[in-house]
């Protein structure tokens, strides 16, 4: 089963070396311990690192999908957004339209 969730940034700082950092060690936690895929792109690229994360400059406001995959994306997701929830949360807005105010 696959998932998609879009994500918003809600870190005061935005996504800096710490909070990229503790995002992708949170997304790796989850692979681990729910035995799911879990992929992290912006605008339709995965992003593949922390240094790759924090040079697309993210302020709060901006928004990163994340893919799931596997039957225990669920719980896995709730892992992430536990884990992360200081630095991004669900976002339940209309990312496109989003996208095209810039």
């Amino acid at each position: 089963m696959e998932h998609d969730t879009l994500l918003k940034v809600v870190n005061e700082y935005g996504l800096h070396a710490r909070s990229s950092a503790l995002l992708f060690r949170t997304i790796r936690e989850a692979r681990e311990k729910y035995n799911v895929g879990i992929e992290l792109y912006n605008n339709g690229d995965r992003c593949d690192g922390v240094l790759q994360l924090i040079m697309l400059g993210k302020i709060r406001g901006d928004r990163l999908s994340l893919k799931l995959e596997g039957s225990d994306y669920k719980p896995a997701l709730d892992y992430v957004l536990e884990g992360v929830s200081d630095i991004v949360v669900e976002d339940d807005g209309d990312y496109r339209a989003s996208i095209n105010q810039r």
